[in-house]
């Protein structure tokens, strides 16, 4: 009875990891989502006033994912190997999303400028 009592355990503790991957799987989905579409705001030619804005709780929110024990925990196990090697994962490089924030703000500051003149 104590063998079969363990067995359930162990199958229900692999459920809940499952679970917990499964979370995270689709929290990198999100994140890596507005990554990229950060990514191409910036690489459009001249973006209008209405998207930058549109995009700037997008990036609020990447800004705060970087800085989060979340996003460390999503390194780690990416490093570990434990996450599917099909996931995109440009999100998982504190340089991209670093890169892009800042590349937002910049071009946010040249707007603030361009009103200005």
């Amino acid at each position: 009875m104590a063998k079969l009592k363990r067995f359930f355990q162990s199958l229900l503790m692999r459920k809940q990891k499952k679970g917990i991957r499964s979370e995270q799987i689709e929290r990198i989905k999100k994140f890596e989502e507005m990554l990229t579409e950060l990514e191409t705001l910036l690489h459009k030619s001249s973006p209008s006033n209405d998207e930058l804005e549109a995009m700037q709780e997008s990036a609020r929110q990447l800004e705060q994912y970087l800085q989060s024990d979340l996003w460390k925990q999503d390194y780690e196990d990416d490093e570990k190997g434990l996450l599917p090697h099909d996931l995109k994962r440009g999100v998982l490089s504190e340089d991209g999303i670093y890169n892009a924030l800042e590349e937002y703000r910049e071009l946010l500051g040249d707007c603030l400028d361009a009103l200005e003149e």
